[in-house]
């Protein structure tokens, strides 16, 4: 065996506790040799003050006689101390009496000596006698050089610091031979037996060095040899267990070569199966493609007749109709809106489908789109005399950054699917933000109805397309099943929750929780001024509508008694002399008789929803001064008040005059193949005040533009000869046309579609079937870029 010195153990073990013991010497002779110096320059002190101790009185007598030859003779033999270089005696006159120095002595430590303790230290002794202390009779002064001292300490630290060191060698010297003969020679002996042994051929054991059977070599020498023994064990089995693995590869070879030839029969049969599963998934992308065709000429399709339908119905609403005929045509508008509605859903599922639905991130409204989806379902909630309510928390942001349209249709299925299985009793909306941070805040929209209720163990099936709780539920109910799985799908696209609580014959509460980002516009609420004898308002309405009007008179700070039985009204005035009511809201024709009876000179508003009002004319008939439609809306409610009990405030603005139309005539052209949705358009524009031109193709297009400039175009986009894209392309081309908005006006609905027209250069993009408040908000908002008059919005 040939191992180095430096990797022996012995030399590792006699290196490690040297240089250990070293550094512990060394430590402990810095040490002895600090506290020595300490000693050595406190002694300096110790030696000069015995020197003066002893020669004070002589000297102090030697001033007082003023005997100069005596002091000579002191000073002289204070320079015998080899210490002392200078001594001076001096009286009480500052005459020197004595005075006598010698060189200093010269020596190969000097310069770490002055550094230690240094060059020279001088001291000074005031002379007095002992029977007349207070006299000073001079001074002795003495000057003393360190070397003697330092040189003797500095032979003593080398000494100290060498004798160390030569000890460390010393023993590492002798730990070096003990660790050779206790560890490292029977190591190399045991090392050299392993060596030269055959594992294969040497059956005997391993030796033990002499002296070691017990210590921790001869364990190793035991378990060495143990394991020498399993192995040569295990190498005659493994030797068996080879010849008995040749022979299985031999019978392995065939066996493969015959699984060989099997495997490529199969893979052959794979690959064909690979072709056709290609060619399927490629007629599956066809199909989808396809289909994705089909929805949107459908869509097309059956949004252009329903144009039709529904403009032609809104225009003849908007004239004086009997009763009957007006009741009539709602229904039909309402039956149009429901199918529109249908065919939303079904386009709406089907992006969610193939993953191309997109949502919109804007500033919008929340309270007037959730108070407008209600109202829109208020006149078939009051068909089944349902009461419909609306309960959105008064401190709720004005605007939030979200996809209204969105929101608008995930509240309208919501209240939809609770009226449609509710059979009497109420349906409740109510609104509240449940968590606000810097970053957005979480709003729950919340809808409560008293109708059949829903089986737990159906509730996640109802969330599916086209299921609904039973089969029974399906005939009796109708519908399609799409409306919850549509909200369930808009709720995860929002990154929000849609959760049911709901038990048979109890009713059932949805909870969408949706989160929207802050808004950067500073809008406030509208709010009332404070006045100090402000009038009180009654309420006199069922508590759905009491609990909506207290929550706003409460924040608007408008004093209010509020009571859902008129036999309490007695009662109340008499405990209430002193409250002076000026307004009164009643929900019937005989809470209003009995308000009046108490009060003959308050004014009473009525509320009702939309179907059951009265006519303006009628109205003082009735005994009502105003009305007011339900399910309440906020702003409404606000100016109805400040016009009633006269107060001043500034009009906040609001969706409602987005309604409006600008007060300058627009001269519009009006590109639309279908004849029917032309009459409709014209007639909608029309009656906003404006010009309108019609033409039913886009080359027609062009040519009255080349012929006339317009100030504003609304496109049909699929039209004959040339379609709506080809045309505005055309048009942007022409100067005078670059910057005049045009407007895609198509029965495309799907979200692609809105692309491909802005795009093709287009400014905005209104589906099919439209509404006439629609078109004046596209005219309010682009109409400025003609016309100096600002919108209102």
């Amino acid at each position: 065996m040939n191992i180095r010195l430096s990797d022996r153990l012995s030399y590792k073990q006699a290196r490690n506790t040297v240089i250990l013991a070293f550094l512990l010497g060394t430590i402990l002779s810095i040490a002895q040799v600090w506290i020595d110096y300490i000693n050595e320059k406190r002694s300096i002190d110790s030696q000069v003050r015995a020197i003066i101790d002893i020669t004070h009185n002589p000297a102090s007598r030697i001033a007082y006689n003023i005997d100069s030859e005596l002091a000579q003779e002191l000073v002289l033999g204070l320079l015998e101390s080899p210490i002392i270089i200078s001594a001076e005696i001096v009286d009480n006159t500052q005459t020197t009496l004595a005075f006598a120095r010698r060189e200093r002595s010269d020596s190969r430590y000097r310069d770490l000596s002055d550094i230690l303790f240094g060059s020279s230290r001088e001291y000074r002794e005031h002379l007095q006698v002992l029977h007349d202390p207070d006299e000073e009779l001079g001074y002795l002064d003495l000057k003393v050089d360190t070397i003697a001292i330092g040189s003797a300490f500095l032979k003593r630290a080398g000494f100290t610091l060498m004798s160390g060191f030569v000890r460390s060698l010393t023993l590492s010297f002798i730990l070096l031979v003990l660790f050779y003969i206790m560890l490292t020679k029977p190591l190399v002996k045991l090392i050299d037996s392993i060596s030269r042994r055959d594992p294969e051929h040497d059956d005997d054991a391993i030796p033990c060095p002499y002296g070691h059977e017990a210590d921790e070599i001869g364990v190793l020498v035991e378990a060495t040899n143990q394991h020498i023994t399993s192995i040569q064990g295990n190498l005659n089995r493994r030797l068996a267990a080879e010849d008995k693995l040749q022979k299985h590869l031999n019978q392995l070879e065939s066996t493969i070569e015959q699984r060989t030839a099997d495997l490529s029969r199969a893979n052959r049969k794979l690959i064909a199966s690979n072709e056709l599963l290609d060619q399927a998934r490629n007629d599956a992308e066809s199909m989808a493609n396809a289909r994705s065709v089909f929805m949107a000429n459908m869509s097309h399709e059956i949004r252009t007749p329903i144009n039709g339908v529904l403009g032609m119905i809104s225009l003849a609403l908007e004239g004086n109709l009997p009763t009957q005929q007006r009741h009539q045509l709602e229904t039909a508008y309402s039956s149009a809106t429901i199918l529109t509605q249908l065919l939303n859903d079904i386009l709406d599922l089907a992006k969610f489908d193939s993953g191309k639905m997109t949502l919109e991130q804007i500033d919008f409204d929340l309270r007037n789109c959730i108070e407008q989806a209600a109202r829109l379902l208020s006149d078939n909630a009051a068909s089944k005399s349902l009461y419909l309510s609306i309960d959105i928390d008064p401190t709720l942001p004005e605007r939030v950054v979200g996809d209204p349209v969105r929101v608008h249709q995930l509240t309208t299925n919501l209240l939809s699917n609770a009226i449609k299985f509710t059979e009497q009793g109420e349906v409740q909306l109510c609104v509240t933000y449940i968590d606000e941070t810097q970053d957005g805040l979480t709003i729950n929209i919340e809808v409560n109805d008293t109708g059949i209720g829903i089986d737990e163990d159906v509730l996640e099936d109802i969330l599916k397309p086209f299921t609904q709780a039973d089969t029974a539920t399906t005939r009796k109910y109708g519908g399609t099943g799409l409306g919850l799985a549509l909200c369930q799908k808009l709720t995860d696209a929002m990154k929000g929750s849609l959760e049911i609580e709901s038990s048979p014959g109890h009713g059932s509460t949805f909870r969408a929780t949706i989160p929207f980002a802050h808004s950067k516009a500073l809008v406030a609420a509208p709010s009332f001024p404070e006045r100090v004898n402000a009038d009180a308002v009654l309420c006199l309405c069922q508590h759905g509508l009491i609990d909506t009007l207290e929550k706003h008179l409460a924040y608007w700070k408008i004093p209010h008694q509020s009571l859902s039985d008129p036999r309490g009204l007695q009662a109340h005035a008499r405990q209430q002399q002193d409250t002076n009511y000026v307004l009164a809201i009643v929900e019937s024709e005989e809470n209003a008789k009995v308000v009046r009876e108490f009060t003959p000179q308050i004014s009473i508003i009525f509320a009702a929803p939309q179907r059951d009002l009265l006519a303006e004319s009628e109205l003082k008939t009735h005994g009502f001064d105003a009305q007011l439609i339900l399910p309440l809306q906020r702003n409404e409610l606000f100016h109805l008040l400040a016009g009633m009990m006269e107060y001043h405030v500034v009009h906040q603005p609001s969706d409602k005059t987005a309604c409006e139309s600008i007060n300058a005539s627009v001269d519009i052209l009006l590109v639309e193949d279908n004849e029917t949705n032309q009459k409709v358009a014209q007639a909608m524009l029309e009656r906003l005040g404006h010009k309108v031109t019609l033409c039913s193709n886009g080359q027609h297009a062009i040519e009255l533009c080349g012929a006339h400039r317009f100030d504003l175009v609304f496109m049909d986009c699929n039209m004959p000869l040339m379609d709506g894209y080809q045309a505005t392309r055309q048009l942007r081309s022409l100067p005078s046309y670059q910057e005049i908005p045009i407007i895609a006006l198509t029965a495309n609905a799907l979200s692609e579609d809105r692309q491909k027209c802005l795009d093709a250069g287009m400014n905005d993009y209104i589906s099919k079937p439209f509404r006439k408040d629609e078109l004046a908000r596209s005219i309010n908002r682009w109409g400025q870029q003609t016309f100096n008059t600002q919108p209102t919005l």
